[in-house]
């Protein structure tokens, strides 16, 4: 009997894979998110902050108080985070490594997130976001 070449892939098929690529350590299971109002469910890649009065991870917001406004992580799961408007949730987070501008859910892009991500903190932090114009991390990192 003859075996079938069989295509498994194909470009109608295939979505457009996110470019993230986490350190070997740099995703860390079992963080608080803190609730949320409405308990959305959290894209891939939604920039997170710590709240620091919370002790917990929250959506990055413009000018957040309380360490909301530093990005300081990004929702690591294919599926998303759901959230929860009173109680805490558990969830994974991408703390170190590399995420590309384009592929961060368009409701947080725009000039405050970009100005938030070329902040030297966010790379001392261990993320490294490419696809930003002006930004220069160091004499030898162009």
């Amino acid at each position: 009997m003859a075996i079938q070449p069989t295509n498994l892939r194909t470009t109608t098929s295939v979505a457009a894979e996110l470019r993230f690529y986490p350190d070997p350590d740099g995703i860390v299971g079992g963080l608080v998110f803190v609730p949320v109002a409405e308990a959305p469910i959290l894209a891939q890649l939604t920039p997170l902050a710590y709240d620091t009065s919370l002790a917990g991870y929250v959506p990055w917001e413009d000018g957040g108080s309380n360490g909301r406004g530093d990005v300081r992580g990004f929702v690591s799961e294919k599926d998303g985070q759901q959230t929860h408007a009173t109680n805490e949730t558990l969830g994974n987070v991408m703390i170190r490594g590399k995420v590309h501008y384009d592929d961060i859910p368009a409701a947080y892009k725009g000039a405050a997130l970009q100005a938030a991500l070329r902040n030297p903190s966010t790379r001392s932090n261990g993320l490294l976001i490419e696809g930003l114009t002006d930004v220069r991390y160091g004499p030898d990192e162009d």
